[in-house]
């Protein structure tokens, strides 16, 4: 957390990264897919 406070560009640099991969990794769509296909799984529904 120290070096984050310290370093400004790196902060930014972090930031910009992490709303990058919650665009890419966590869209609604998706998640609702993969909910709904691990229901099925888990029910023995392939």
């Amino acid at each position: 957390m120290t070096r984050l406070y310290r370093d400004r560009g790196l902060l930014t640099q972090m930031g910009a990264a992490a709303r990058q991969r919650i665009a890419d990794d966590f869209h609604t769509s998706r998640t609702v897919q993969q909910t709904g296909d691990l229901y099925q799984t888990l029910a023995g529904h392939q």
